[in-house]
């Protein structure tokens, strides 16, 4: 028995489209304008950097580099071993003290504009004299102005601190090969730029 033909078949409906391709094409182009947009700020950031601000660095009058940057946020000023005096530290130096050629004896200043300038002093001593002597100069120097004395901290230095308003002012000593060290440091505002 011979079966009747049957009537052709209608074609298959076209397949939906693959909505998985479509999506990872439209995350590939998302991530494309991203890494675009990330470069071209880097770029512009980089362009604004290297047209407002500068950097001079100069030899002061002691030898020694002297680095002012300028830019449109603020300034900053380091000048090393520059010309530090008591009026530049605001406390005393110890008599016959010689200066200690340090690497980290300075001047800097920060400034930001409608700010007052942020500075920080810093200038090592030394001298022969024994450590009791000179905690006696700087206890009578500063009396009535220290606001905390340690007598030895974790590095056995003794620290006065003096705190006035927005400055503070720090003198540490300590015994080294037979003579005592003296560190003077100040921090806080200032009138203006470096001393």
């Amino acid at each position: 028995m011979s079966m009747p033909p049957q009537p052709p078949r209608p074609p298959a409906p076209p397949a939906p489209p693959k909505s998985g391709a479509n999506i990872v094409l439209i995350v590939v182009l998302i991530l494309g304008i991203i890494v675009v947009g990330a470069i071209f700020a880097v770029w512009t950031g980089l362009r604004l950097i290297s047209h407002n601000v500068h950097v001079n660095v100069s030899e002061g009058w002691n030898g020694k580099k002297q680095v002012s940057i300028q830019t449109p946020a603020g300034n900053v000023e380091v000048r090393k071993r520059a010309g530090i005096t008591e009026a530049s530290l605001g406390l005393p130096i110890y008599p016959g003290a010689t200066s200690v050629a340090s690497d980290d004896s300075a001047n800097v200043s920060i400034g930001v504009p409608g700010h007052e300038h942020v500075g920080l002093v810093v200038s090592h001593y030394e001298t022969s004299d024994p450590l009791d002597k000179v905690c006696d100069f700087y206890h009578e120097r500063l009396s009535g102005q220290v606001t905390r004395f340690t007598e030895r901290d974790e590095h056995g230095n003794m620290v006065f601190e003096v705190k006035q308003n927005k400055l503070q002012k720090f003198v540490s000593l300590r015994e080294e090969n037979g003579k005592t060290q003296i560190s003077l440091v100040r921090v806080g505002e200032t009138s203006g730029a470096v001393n």
